[in-house]
């Protein structure tokens, strides 16, 4: 009997459940607060793992894509050919007064306005094609004793200020350059070099110096009648040289010796020591006398002045760029340019510099009309 008389049921074995409910279902389906925001959390935490894994899948397909296209750029063959090969191409050494005998391989282009940039190949030009001012990159050559190839005409986009036709078949002529100047050098320091004198004119006359002046030095006027608009306008001079016997005119005929290098002409050819070069529309405000004794004259034999041009600012494309330093094989010297149209040398003690800059203007491609600008 139940205890205080309670009818209760008793279950037999055969009365049971056949599946009870577990303990979590018994949980959940307690509907309390606290179980509920549980349950809402749980969702949440499954929501935003669902997202991650998804945004991971998303950013590891797009990083191996961008590793692809990496990958695809840094294998194509033509690029990495070029580039290889360009490694092995060396600078002609500096210094250098053994004659080359070079052969044209073709101008190689580069990027980023240097010779020095990244290469395009497909701006590669022949040797015989002209290349534009604003074009970068260098002429290959090979040399054909020693096989080697060599970068030279090392070209900025700055290099050259005037439309000059620059080619690389100019190479050969570029790179002796070098060794004919040393070579003119040497020959006038030996004892057995003399200087080269014009015969002077018989005809003399006075000028501004002396009637203005006062100055009694002799004067060499040196001229080209076919740059000349008119050749009347010597008559009055040479009136005057009737009258006194210090002035001489002395006619170029040398058809290498225009514009600038007519200025080369003259003082290698004067009959004087002892120079002062003036421009004819450089008019002295004082005698010029004293400047042959002047303490700077007598140390070092020669008298500059600067010019209003320097690298920042030069009409002649002397800047850092220039080819003007890999063809004279010296560094780049950054200073106002010299005044050419006034200075003061000692022809004697100048025999060496004299004929550097003689062989120098002697090529009108490579100085005069090219890489000087002038």
């Amino acid at each position: 009997m139940p205890p205080n008389g309670a009818n209760q049921k008793v279950l037999s074995p055969k009365n049971l459940p056949l599946n009870p409910p577990s303990m979590w279902l018994s949980w959940i389906q307690q509907n309390t607060p606290t179980r509920r925001v549980l349950l809402l959390g749980t969702v949440l935490y499954a929501c935003v793992m669902l997202i991650w894994s998804a945004y991971s899948i998303q950013s590891t397909v797009f990083t191996s894509r961008l590793d692809g296209s990496s990958i695809d750029d840094e294998l194509q063959v033509p690029s990495s050919i070029f580039q290889n090969k360009d490694r092995l191409i060396k600078d002609l050494p500096p210094g250098g007064t053994r004659p080359r005998r070079l052969k044209c391989i073709a101008w190689r282009s580069t990027r980023g306005c240097s010779p020095n940039g990244p290469r395009q190949p497909e701006k590669d030009q022949n040797c015989t094609q002209i290349i534009s001012k604003g074009e970068s990159g260098y002429c290959e050559v090979e040399d054909v004793s020693s096989g080697e190839n060599f970068r030279v005409m090392q070209k900025y986009c700055n290099s050259l200020i005037h439309a000059v036709p620059f080619r690389c078949e100019d190479a050969q002529k570029f790179v002796y350059f070098r060794v004919e100047a040393e070579n003119a050098a040497q020959e006038a320091l030996k004892p057995s070099f003399k200087l080269p004198n014009v015969i002077q004119s018989q005809e003399t006359a006075r000028d501004v110096l002396r009637s203005v002046l006062h100055c009694h030095l002799p004067v060499e006027i040196w001229y080209r009648p076919d740059e000349m608009n008119n050749i009347t306008i010597l008559e009055p001079l040479r009136r005057l040289a009737r009258l006194e016997d210090n002035i001489t005119f002395q006619e170029i005929t040398d058809p290498r010796a225009k514009r600038f290098v007519a200025k080369i002409h003259a003082i290698y050819y004067s009959s004087f020591d002892r120079v002062l070069f003036l421009d004819s529309d450089n008019v002295p405000v004082r005698d010029p006398s004293f400047l042959f004794t002047s303490p700077e004259f007598v140390k070092s034999g020669a008298i500059f002045w600067p010019d209003f041009w320097h690298p920042d600012s030069t009409i002649f494309g002397l800047n850092e760029n220039s080819l003007l330093w890999e063809l004279m094989d010296m560094p780049f010297v950054d200073m106002f340019e010299q005044e050419s149209g006034q200075l003061v040398v000692d022809r004697r003690s100048s025999i060496g510099a004299r004929a550097l800059l003689r062989a120098s203007s002697a090529e009108l491609f490579l100085v005069a009309e090219t890489f000087v600008g002038g």
